[in-house]
């Protein structure tokens, strides 16, 4: 019961007969070698498709296709820095404007004045005379204000009378005591009976010829320094009267400016004298 009859194949033999070729080990080898060539073939295509060129990436049209005449290899270059590295560079700053900054006066004398200086000229406003110099000042008259003096006691000399003369009879007096008075209590007060005297227009009155201030006379310094300096002025009033008083300007802001008393006054001194005896006479004024 355990033999085969003749011409009859057990299972294991007609299944080694149906394989063939398939069954040999070699061919089983060539076919896996076959199978991992085809994988990294695929990997390939897969990773070239999805992939952006370099030279499509310098496209400057932004169109994403490459650049004609570029090859993959032509990788864009950042542009050179200037700058060594670590130097941080600052933002380009504006180009400076006018902030009513004074130029300076090279060529203005620095000593104290014992006679009336060569380079005065006089100019008239609104009736009176008024001393003015290219040398020493004022270098800007609009309106009323007269400004920019030289640091000088030439300097602080023409801003003491400039100012002295102008502001009581200046239309645009508000403005003259803003920007020629050294700010403060004083000019505070002197504000506050401005608005009292000229109402609620603002506008200054201006006196008649006669009520104004007579002319300049003569001068003499009580006392300087680069910061201060008091002045006394001598005036010649229309009836021949001679009055002198003291004024004090002081060097604020880059300019001469009057310093006023805390009552709203200009003058720290005032008096009649005899006559000009102590004094530098203006001579045409």
């Amino acid at each position: 019961m355990f033999g085969r009859r003749r011409g009859e194949r057990s299972a294991e033999g007609a299944w080694r007969a149906e394989r063939g070729a398939l069954g040999r080990p070699g061919f089983v080898g060539a076919a896996l070698v076959l199978v991992v060539v085809l994988v990294i073939a695929v990997l390939v295509i897969v990773d070239v498709g999805t992939t952006t060129p370099r030279a499509a990436a310098a496209d400057p049209g932004g169109s994403g296709g490459p650049v004609p005449g570029a090859s993959v290899d032509d990788t864009p270059q950042a542009p050179p820095n200037p700058v060594a590295p670590g130097v941080t560079v600052p933002p380009p700053r504006p180009a400076p404007v006018g902030d009513g900054t004074c130029a300076p006066f090279p060529d203005s004398p620095t000593a104290q004045p014992g006679k009336v200086p060569s380079h005065i000229e006089w100019t008239d406003y609104r009736g009176l005379m008024v001393p003015l110099s290219g040398m020493a000042g004022p270098a800007e008259r609009v309106g009323s204000v007269a400004r920019c003096f030289a640091p000088t006691p030439t300097g602080a000399l023409l801003a003491a009378a400039n100012i002295v003369m102008r502001h009581p009879v200046a239309p645009d007096w508000r403005s003259l005591a803003e920007r020629q008075m050294v700010p403060g209590p004083g000019r505070d007060a002197y504000l506050r009976l401005r608005e009292q005297q000229e109402g609620p227009t603002g506008v200054a009155a201006v006196p008649p010829a006669g009520d104004r201030l007579a002319r300049l006379a003569g001068f003499r310094f009580v006392s300087y320094s680069p910061q201060s300096a008091a002045v006394a002025l001598l005036f010649r009033m229309s009836n021949g009267e001679l009055w002198a008083s003291v004024h004090t300007v002081d060097w604020s802001e880059g300019d001469w400016k009057l310093h006023m008393r805390d009552d709203g006054s200009d003058a720290f001194m005032e008096q009649t004298v005899a006559g000009t005896e102590g004094y530098v006479e203006w001579g045409d004024a």
